[in-house]
């Protein structure tokens, strides 16, 4: 089976591919980061800034435009592109029209690797969430949509099921998994924090427990691709960074 060991630096996000478009392909283990140049809001990724990723390690940055695009590309960077207009109703193609313009300007950018469409979500907005993922689909089948979803650690209502932790937070992946179909499963998970180590960090680990018993039933069937890693809010010590590390790479 193909590994996709993923690492999002000082994010504790995780990331397992899952499926794949009809011209969309996972690649090579994805290094990234969450907030830094190019993320929304933050410093605008310039050369300088892509050739500093670039000798540090990273193989994949964000973008808000065009030109960060071009930017990423000159230095051999794949891209989060997060469209940073109102999203409309997709019931309602003018209130699309926006979005429709911004990936037509970019979904043939060598640069581009993913869609962002949102961060946390509730289970809540799941539904509206896959329409939006189809409906890009459409009109950019070479490229996936990502989304990041919660970590076991939010609550009862965030997830959408009531009980204990671990029946809650599977039954919420499980219902994400049926839903969305993504292409990447990804969460939050900041195991490494300033007074302590997270619990749970092995239950969000398992995530994708849930994601092939939706398989399983056949409702969201798609072939396992990737395993994910988990980081920090701190800087870890070498056993944390091998702890993480191991069970990137060991986990089937």
């Amino acid at each position: 089976m193909e590994r996709i060991h993923v690492v999002k630096i000082a994010a504790g996000t995780a990331l397992m591919a899952f499926s794949v478009l009809a011209g969309w392909r996972p690649g090579e283990p994805v290094t990234t980061y969450w907030a830094g140049p190019g993320y929304p809001g933050d410093a605008k990724l310039d050369d300088r800034w892509a050739a500093q990723l670039k000798e540090g390690g990273f193989n994949t940055t964000w973008a808000t435009t065009p030109e960060e695009l071009d930017v990423a590309a000159r230095h051999g960077l794949r891209v989060i592109y997060k469209y940073m207009g109102r999203l409309g109703d997709v019931e309602d193609p003018a209130s699309m029209e926006e979005f429709a313009k911004t990936i037509d300007k970019v979904k043939d950018h060598p640069a581009l690797y993913v869609y962002s469409l949102r961060d946390e979500p509730p289970a809540t907005r799941f539904n509206a969430l896959a329409r939006y993922k189809e409906w890009i689909a459409a009109r950019d089948p070479n490229h996936a949509t990502w989304i990041n979803l919660l970590p076991t650690y939010a609550n009862n209502k965030q997830l959408g099921v009531e009980g204990d932790i671990f029946r809650a937070y599977w039954e919420h992946v499980r219902m994400f998994a049926e839903i969305f179909h993504p292409e990447f499963l990804s969460y939050d998970h900041y195991q490494f924090i300033n007074n302590g180590d997270n619990p749970n960090y092995l239950l969000n680990l398992s995530a994708r427990a849930p994601r092939r018993k939706a398989c399983r039933s056949g409702t969201a069937c798609r072939p396992a691709r990737g395993v994910p890693a988990a980081w920090l809010l701190r800087p870890p010590r070498a056993s944390q960074g091998r702890t993480s590390c191991v069970s990137s790479c060991t986990l089937p």
